[in-house]
This record gives structure tokens, sequence and C-alpha cells, in this order.
């Protein structure tokens, strides 16, 4: 019982973590989506964000499907890589 509760507790902060992430984007944060795309937040809204994902590219995307910031690090690995 007491393990099941340990989980639930890491759960509800997980779920926590990623809602306070989740509000605090803002115009010009680099993300990467739950479907693996990764685009700069160029307009928000409530439930909705644009994202830039190439030059002069840009979707709608649903702010739930953003699954977390990522560092100007990462995305310079990922140019290089190509």
């Amino acid at each position: 019982r007491f393990c099941i509760e340990q989980i639930e507790d890491e759960i509800i902060k997980k779920t926590r973590q990623q809602q306070d992430m989740l509000k605090s984007l803002k115009v010009g944060d680099r993300v990467v989506t739950t479907g693996g795309l990764y685009g700069t937040i160029v307009a928000g809204g409530d439930h909705i964000v644009k994202l830039e994902i190439a030059d002069k590219v840009r979707v709608d995307m649903g702010r739930s499907y953003i699954a977390g910031k990522v560092e100007v690090k990462e995305t310079k690995e990922i140019k290089e890589s190509k």
C-alpha cells in the first residue's frame, strides 16, 4: 500500500511539473512536441500556440501536445548533425 501511494505522489508531481511548464511557455521558446517536431513559438494563446518549424513554415499546435522546452545547445547539435 505504501508503494502505491509513492507512485501516485510521483505521478501527481510529474503532472504538476508538466502543467507548470505549459503555462510558462512564451513567444521565442524552443520546444519539442509529443510527435517529435521541433519549433519556436511565434504566437500563443491559452490552448493553441503557433510554432515555426522551418523558415516561413508555421503550424498551429495544441499547447498540451508540447512535450517540453528545448535548450539552445540541443538545437545546435541537431543542426550540426544534418
